[in-house]
């Protein structure tokens, strides 16, 4: 499952209004506590002296910390590098910093995902002149209504400052590259993607058959209608759910209901009605396409019905005898009684006759007429002989039993 997503650290919590937790939590925001938590160790922070204590957090499988070209030996400490990230802010709601959380896939081992993760910091480090301080954490195994996960996987935290830092320290300057309106969009998008390409590189490296796109869901959809793949467009129509958070996530395991958890119930209704409408609709085309098959079968069986029956011997005796009755009967005046042996004794020889016939460019027609009007001939001839010998018999033989001898 592909997944990055930017958030950022501020001294006030943010544009959402996280005061409320902060006085819940025994402490305000800062970029210490941020470090501390997700490293699950221990910072102290030397503005308030504060000391960030996380050793207690479980699920922490790797923390480590790269660093751009030319940086300071310093940014490789821990404390070190985010106290002085405090100390480069002055205002009382300053961003601190930008974290990007991702996703880790299933099948790697541990070593793996470090590499995977490792080659994402560095990249951001090398871009950006940012030290990445990054954290694998293994997932929760319980999902965020309480439920159990089939597969517990990881996902990794990059925390990494505002502004860029060089040989001397942090720039004067904060970047502008992850807060510009205009900047901003470009840079988490440009990141989205080298996440997939990056994603893609280990996964097959590990010899995983799954595979990142880092585009939204409805571009997916169309590209997979343009490419005629109906099963991945139908796969693909559904709406992504949301990250409700620690915080929802523990009312929601309360039996509380929340906001974020709300809305996701409600996207979770909506993507089983879309599936259920894609259900239903493969199996109304099913139906349809049998009834369409049926309706066939039955107009081939009444129109089988209705046709004479076909010669077993060849193809083209039917339109041979239904010319060949046709003319014998009516343009040859020939009776069925005289025509019933010849028609026969015709059938057993047809394929030959037929297959003679069309070497002299006949059709079956044609060859019907031909026959029609030679055996009609041939019956003129017969009844003409016979008129002749019943105009002059013949005078009876002498040894003949009927001859008698003259008086």
């Amino acid at each position: 499952m592909y997944r990055m997503e930017l958030n950022y650290i501020s001294r006030d919590g943010g544009k959402k209004g996280k005061q409320r937790d902060a006085a819940k939590q025994g402490h305000g925001f800062s970029a210490t506590a941020a470090a501390a938590y997700r490293s699950g160790g221990i910072v102290t922070d030397h503005r308030t002296g504060e000391v960030h204590d996380y050793t207690r957090k479980r699920r922490i499988g790797h923390t480590e910390i790269v660093v751009p070209p030319g940086a300071p030996s310093w940014a490789s400490h821990r404390e070190a590098l985010w106290n002085a990230v405090e100390a480069a802010e002055a205002r009382k709601d300053a961003r601190l910093a930008h974290e990007f959380i991702v996703a880790l896939p299933y099948g790697l081992t541990k070593e793996q995902e470090i590499e995977m993760v490792r080659d994402l910091a560095q990249s951001i480090a090398d871009r950006h002149g940012l030290p990445v301080d990054f954290a694998i954490h293994k997932d929760d195994p319980k999902k965020w209504d309480g439920s159990v996960k089939g597969i517990v996987g990881s996902h990794a935290h990059l925390l990494m400052p505002t502004r860029e830092l060089t040989p001397e320290g942090f720039s004067k300057v904060k970047g502008r590259e992850f807060i510009d309106r205009k900047l901003g969009p470009k840079t988490l998008r440009y990141w989205r993607e080298q996440w997939a390409l990056i994603g893609n590189t280990h996964m097959e490296r590990a010899g995983l058959g799954e595979r990142w796109d880092h585009r939204t869901l409805s571009v997916q959809r169309e590209d997979a209608l343009e490419r005629g793949d109906l099963a991945a467009a139908e796969e693909l129509d559904r709406l992504p759910g949301v990250h409700i958070g620690a915080a929802a996530t523990a009312l929601e395991r309360q039996g509380i209901d929340t906001y974020w958890g709300n809305l996701n119930r409600i996207i979770l209704a909506k993507n089983a009605e879309r599936r259920l409408g894609h259900e239903r609709k493969r199996i109304e085309e099913s139906m349809a396409a049998l009834e369409h098959r049926l309706a066939e079968l039955r107009a081939a069986q009444e129109a089988d019905a209705t046709q004479p029956e076909p010669s077993d011997d060849d193809p083209r005796w039917a339109a041979f005898e239904r010319t060949f009755m046709h003319a014998a009967q009516f343009e040859h005046d020939l009776s069925l009684t005289v025509l019933a042996a010849p028609l026969a004794g015709l059938k057993a020889r047809f394929a030959a006759y037929m297959d003679t016939a069309a070497e002299q460019g006949m059709t079956p027609e044609m060859f019907a007429q031909a026959c029609a009007k030679g055996m009609a001939e041939q019956d003129r001839r017969a009844m003409q002989e016979q008129a002749a010998r019943d105009a002059d018999p013949q005078p009876p033989q002498e040894d003949s039993p009927v001859a008698t001898p003259a008086p």
